[in-house]
């Protein structure tokens, strides 16, 4: 988003900023949470919700395994972020990517976002400032992201969560945080912590004080 021009946007605002110089940063955090597959019925309904592209990358991923899951996910991700933006900005803009990979609007350069999903959950911030958000279900960690690290797989994901935040709240994404090895995470602007779920680990990186709301595919569904 280099060079784009600021444009106030309607977001709502939370009071969270004052005292540092403005009148506050506008954002808010929608979690979504699901358990397994999904009816045919919301799935139906989900695909509503998305535009033409979505629906025709939806398409491209197989029923099954690996893939489907990761169908899914993309599926209930854009389909938060369509219901989301419909209640807060009355539209839908289209969505681009930088050259690192993150989203944005090119119709709308005073709002960001950051968008993020794992099986079960997918988690979304929109902000009149740049921001980053990041969720991971809790797992055993691949050797390719923390082999050397010593501690518990809920410390390493609360620790991924948090720096993948930050980069991309700064429009680096992931991709700067490998390989970790042995030098562990890197160095860098903070993000908190968000409790939203057993099993999950999530972190915020923006300023003010974001209210989070969380909904299930039933309820995207209606």
């Amino acid at each position: 988003m280099t060079g784009a021009i600021y444009s106030p946007i309607a977001l709502p605002y939370n009071g969270g900023n004052e005292g540092k110089g403005g009148g506050g940063m506008a954002g808010t955090v929608w979690a979504l949470f699901w358990e397994g597959g999904l009816t045919g019925e919301i799935r139906a309904a989900l695909l509503g919700k998305l535009s033409p592209a979505d629906r025709a990358q939806y398409g491209t991923f197989p029923s099954g395994g690996r893939a489907g899951a990761r169908g899914r996910q993309f599926l209930l991700s854009r389909a938060l972020l369509a219901f989301a933006l419909e209640e807060t900005l009355g539209t839908v803009p289209a969505l681009a990517k930088t050259a690192a990979g993150q989203p944005y609007f090119p119709a709308l350069p005073g709002c960001f976002l950051s968008l993020s999903h794992t099986e079960g959950a997918a988690l979304l911030a929109l902000s009149d400032a740049p921001v980053g958000a990041d969720i991971e279900r809790v797992r055993p960690i691949p050797p390719r992201l923390g082999r050397d690290f010593p501690g518990r797989e809920e410390t390493f994901w609360q620790r991924w969560t948090a720096a993948e935040a930050a980069a991309k709240r700064e429009g680096r994404g992931a991709g700067a945080l490998l390989p970790l090895g042995r030098r562990g995470f890197p160095e860098g602007p903070e993000a908190r912590r968000l409790a939203l779920r057993s099993g999950f680990a999530a972190a915020l990186a923006g300023e003010g004080a974001f209210p989070i709301r969380t909904l299930t595919a039933e309820e995207l569904a209606k």
